[in-house]
């Protein structure tokens, strides 16, 4: 250290060997104390020009000058026009406990760095009665050590008040205390009258902090953070501020967001939407926000402020038409037994699609598991204006047409040569009960989603909401209307239906009660459930509508997404045993081997889910969900070929009939032509070649001219 005692000293020459300036040079480091002219603007470089022989500086990459800091200023930039010696006090709004930043600048300061401690000291009459516990100021990341100040450019400080005052005066300065008040940078903090959603005032701490309700559920949840991330195990809770005045920032939260209505993996804000996910908003994120309106097919919100959506009715119409030509042509009918266990299969994945379709999950797989529940599958608009309430009544509008759709059918072949002649040895009754049991878990599926409901705790006290919409009051207007539609199709469709097949064994014993349906011509409908059954097992699709029904109740009511999947399991293994011990109940061995086939790829399916689950695996889930659904998608694609196969098959050997009648009629009439005649078979030919079984009207011997389907005569005679 050197130092020149007068400055009217002649010029002095001095050789430095070895010499270092740090911090903040290489070579030679200025004291502004003892540099008489301060007014100069830069009183270093002034006190530097008197150096005039120094030369020769190498090896530092430093600057060669340095000088003490002389003042601190406040800047929103790196200009050096916006930071002056006469800058005003710098104003901050800050929240209690939550970092802020001040920017700032070392001014009357030459060189690049300077490192020494830089610290806040508060100047306020409350600090002054009790620093212990008005504020502890600190260095965010610092915590008052060494830090680099750069006098070139704005240097941001963080700082974390705690306070019980509404405003405090901070002061930044070089060192332990304050040098002066010209070198020290005056902070004007006034704090923000309410703490932010999320974090309400703890009155011991003097701090907004992380509400104690839902910390637990958060992967992090400190009041700097402007995003936050649920743990894997909460990923199905919803959370938004309670907006109440008197717990201001308190949040409110249920266990159990409905199925997509939610963000779960990814971050969220704690804002009245923050947790909704694909355009959705308010209390359980039940409604659309904004001009939205709910898409059909799925759970997301969208823009259908285009009414030419409403073309899509005629989509619809033809859908449900197309769907019961197809069943008509393939007649692949419950009669058959081949498709009973692939819609077991699609209807327990439909039922757990959050557990089973991860999030962006292949959407041709979604579709493929809809339609088997007859549902639309394809997300699109409706109408403008949909909510959720329009939405599950449309969700009885479908089934119900496709029943009237068959009913139709039944009434022309019944009626009409042409539609006979049409729809040629088809079942109309076996196509209505096959409706009908793919309807049946949809129907099931949306009259207790319309039971259930949330109580929630909202400024006005608790209320009692619709689960999936919590705007809509439980028990009243919309709400109301939903329930009273569920109720009647609970009471008087759904539970007979359930009721009857499971009983159907011992009803088909009892003779008066076989005239009783009879009489209401439900004998026939009955019988297409039970053809493909051995005797003694015909009790077995009533048996797996009463296990989808109660299933469908603990997937709705569970809390524990693992208990649902245990209880998959444990029923799988139930149906397989069944199978193992009786050795089949079906007629056809294959068709056993078929049904278990589905109950295996459950069971595995369900396994894996469960442990991907207990581990945190996304990619294993999506992978089984993958391989599982390519095999029944396959399986189906054989189903179909194989009744195609089949019924080519019927097709010929009738065709051959016809030709031999045609030719027999012949020889009594003089022009006759193939369109004389309406030739039918027995209803259940190709049944007969499935099941084993006969028919559920018998077989017939001879071809008569305009003779119908002999289960529909009894069905409408």
């Amino acid at each position: 250290m050197f130092r020149l005692e007068d400055d009217n000293d002649p010029d002095v020459s001095l050789t430095f060997q070895h010499n270092k300036a740090y911090p903040g040079a290489s070579v030679i480091h200025v004291n502004f104390d003892h540099i008489e002219n301060r007014d100069i603007e830069y009183p270093a470089l002034d006190a530097l020009n008197r150096t005039v022989n120094v030369s020769s500086f190498t090896g530092n990459s430093l600057p060669h000058y340095a000088s003490d800091t002389y003042w601190f200023c406040y800047c929103e930039d790196d200009s050096r026009e916006n930071c002056v010696r006469d800058n005003p006090p710098a104003n901050k709004t800050a929240v209690k406990g939550k970092p802020f930043t001040v920017k700032a600048r070392a001014l009357k300061f030459y060189g690049a760095e300077l490192s020494e401690p830089v610290r806040a000291n508060l100047e306020s009459s409350l600090s002054a009665v009790n620093s212990d516990s008005s504020i502890n100021s600190s260095l965010t990341g610092n915590n008052g050590k060494l830090r680099s100040v750069s006098a070139t450019k704005c240097t941001d400080f963080s700082f974390t008040v705690k306070s019980s005052a509404e405003n405090e005066v901070m002061v930044l300065n070089v060192g332990e205390t304050i040098i002066s008040v010209e070198k020290s940078l005056t902070v004007n903090v006034q704090f923000s009258p309410l703490c932010p959603p999320g974090f309400p005032f703890n009155d011991i701490k003097d701090i907004c902090e992380c509400d104690k309700s839902i910390r637990t559920f958060l992967r992090n949840c400190e009041i700097a953070d402007e995003t936050f991330q649920k743990r894997i195990e909460y990923t199905s809770y919803w959370m938004a501020p309670s907006n109440d005045q008197r717990f201001p920032a308190e949040m409110n939260w249920y266990y159990n967001c409905p199925n997509r209505y939610c963000i779960t993996n990814s971050n969220f804000t704690f804002s009245d939407d923050g947790i909704c996910a694909n355009n959705r908003s308010g209390l359980l994120c039940g409604q659309c926000k904004g001009n939205y309106s709910l898409l059909l097919g799925g759970d997301k919100c969208g823009d259908c402020s285009d009414n030419s959506y409403l073309a899509f009715i005629a989509v619809f119409a033809a859908s449900g038409v197309l769907l019961i030509v197809f069943i008509f042509l393939t007649q692949m009918t419950v009669t058959t037994g081949t498709i009973n266990g692939l819609i077991f299969y699609a209807n327990i994945l439909n039922s757990n699609q959050s557990v089973f379709f991860p999030e962006d999950f292949f959407r041709g797989y979604q579709v493929f598991i809809s339609w088997l529940n007859l549902n639309f599958g394809f997300e699109t608009c409706f109408f403008n204006g949909m909510n959720q309430v329009s939405y599950s009544g449309l969700q009885f509008v479908f089934p119900v047409y496709m029943w009237l759709l068959a009913g139709v059918i039944i009434i022309l072949c019944r009626y009409s040569v042409r539609a006979s002649k049409f729809f040629g040895n088809s079942d109309p009754v076996a196509v209505l009960a096959t409706i009908i049991i793919l309807s049946f878990n949809s129907l099931v599926h949306n009259v207790i989603n319309i039971f259930y409901f949330s109580t929630l705790n909202l400024p006005d006290g608790e209320s009692a909401v619709w689960r999936y919409d919590g705007n809509v009051n439980y028990f009243s207007g919309s709400h109301l209307i939903l329930l009273i539609v569920a109720v009647v199709f609970f009471l008087l469709l759904l539970t007979p239906y359930m009721l009857i097949l499971l009983s159907a064994q011992l009803l088909q014993i009892s003779q008066r009660i076989s005239k009783i349906l009879r009489k209401l011509r439900l004998q026939p409908f009955i019988h297409a459930y039970l053809i493909p059954f051995k005797p003694q097992h015909r009790y077995w699709v009533g048996l797996c509508l009463l296990t989808r029904a109660i299933l469908l109740i603990f997937f709705a009511f569970g809390e524990n997404r693992h208990l649902n999947l245990l209880l998959i399991i444990t029923t799988c293994v139930i149906v397989i045993s069944i199978f193992v011990v009786t050795g089949g109940i079906y007629d056809k061995s294959w068709i056993d081997k078929l049904e278990v086939s589905f109950f295996v790829n459950l069971g595995v399916l369900t396994s894996t889910t469960l442990y991907a689950l207990s581990i945190s695996q996304t990619l294993l889930r999506e992978i089984a969900t993958y391989v599982s659904i390519t095999i029944a998608l396959l399986t189906f694609i054989g189903i179909v070929i194989l009744h195609v196969f089949w019924r080519l098959k019927k097709l010929k050997i009738v065709n051959k009939k016809v030709d031999f009648v045609i030719e027999k009629k012949a020889k009594e009439r003089k022009s006759p032509t193939r369109q004389d005649f309406i030739i039918n078979e027995p209803a259940n030919t190709m049944d007969d070649d499935i099941s084993g079984s006969p028919s559920m009207a018998g077989t017939m011997a001879t071809y008569q001219v305009d003779l119908r389907e002999p289960l529909l005569e009894s069905l409408m005679n």
